[in-house]
C-alpha cells in the first residue's frame, strides 16, 4: 500500500507544482477519467491534465486507501480531500485508480471519480437502525 500512496501523492503534488510533463509520466496513453455524474462521458488525458493543472488544490489529502494488487494490474480506491481556491472550499471525493504495471513502471490508467459519501451512515438491509 505504501507504494501506491507513494505513487499517488507524487502524481497529486506534480499537478499542484504545474508539473505536466511529471504527471504525464505517470499517466498511460489512453488515461481517462469516469466522473460519476456523467460516467458515459470519459474525459480525455489532455484535457484532465489542463482542467488539474489550471483548477490545482491548495492541498490535498488522502485517507482511507485500499490496495487490490493483481499482479500487473492494482485497483486502488481512496478518498481524497481537496482545499480548492481562496475561499478554501474543501472537496471530498471517493477515487477508484486503476493501475497497469509496463516493464517495471506503473502508470495509472483509469481515474473513477465520485462526490464524497453522505456524513450518515445509509440504512440497508442488513443495517439496523
Amino acid at each position: 500500500m505504501a507504494e501506491f500512496y507513494h505513487r499517488e501523492q507524487a502524481l497529486t503534488h506534480a499537478l499542484e507544482a504545474g508539473q505536466s510533463k511529471a504527471a504525464e509520466g505517470m499517466l498511460t496513453p489512453n488515461f481517462e477519467v469516469r466522473a460519476a455524474a456523467d460516467p458515459g462521458k470519459p474525459i480525455p488525458r489532455a484535457q484532465w491534465i489542463q482542467w488539474m493543472l489550471h483548477d490545482k488544490p491548495m492541498d490535498a489529502r488522502i485517507d482511507g486507501m485500499a490496495v487490490h494488487d493483481y499482479g500487473t494490474v492494482a485497483v486502488v480506491s481512496f478518498h481524497q480531500y481537496d482545499v480548492l481556491g481562496a475561499a478554501r472550499v474543501v472537496s471530498n471525493r471517493f477515487i477508484v485508480d486503476v493501475w497497469v504495471k509496463q516493464a517495471s513502471n506503473w502508470l495509472l490508467s483509469v481515474r473513477y471519480s465520485s462526490a464524497g459519501v453522505p456524513s450518515h451512515q445509509p440504512q440497508g438491509a442488513n443495517r439496523k437502525g
